[in-house]
């Protein structure tokens, strides 16, 4: 195969999505290969989300267990990381989530999900509305994200690395 592609070529399951978020633009999809290489693919301004982060790092995997049966389903871990003054765009997520700052200080701007329901566009780009509640994490701190709650980040002081614990439930729209 490497020789056909003239290109490594690598068991899917060695490799691992990581999703990248460039300031103008749609989330790119590129991989690492594992083991996790020491310098993942990375734009500079690009904040980077590793799912499925438990895959990589063993040491997780005790921390999705307990939060997978204390919340009766699937949890997906991420990696967060950015440099100073990065961070990303309103969206809403799909899933409820908490936050658990691991190092350099985040900026949290949330709203509350809107009375008049669930937006019809999923996790696409939204509009930050001028009365968001704002958080500023510090490492050790956690913050609870409900799902379709309209949300947007900044990194204070970097490089910053938060875990996200995302809890997979299914939902009316599912």
């Amino acid at each position: 195969v490497q020789r056909l592609i003239g290109a490594p070529a690598y068991e899917e399951s060695a490799l691992i999505p990581l999703v990248s978020f460039p300031p103008s633009g749609d989330p790119v999809v590129r991989h690492w290969r594992l083991p996790v290489e020491t310098a993942g693919p990375r734009a500079p301004g690009e904040p980077v989300n590793l799912p499925g982060a438990e895959r990589c790092f063993a040491s997780l995997l005790p921390l999705a267990a307990q939060l997978s049966r204390r919340f009766s389903a699937g949890i997906n871990l991420q990696l967060f990381y950015a440099t100073e003054s990065e961070g990303l765009a309103p969206h809403t997520d799909l899933n409820d989530s908490f936050i658990i700052q691991i190092a350099g200080r985040k900026r949290w701007w949330v709203v509350d999900v809107p009375a008049e329901g669930v937006p019809a566009h999923g996790n696409a780009g939204a509009t930050l509305p001028a009365d968001a509640r704002v958080h500023d994490l510090a490492p050790g701190d956690v913050l609870y994200k409900p799902s379709q709650a309209v949300h947007a980040t900044e990194t204070l002081t970097g490089p910053s690395l938060s875990l996200t614990a995302s809890i997979e439930t299914r939902t009316a729209r599912d």
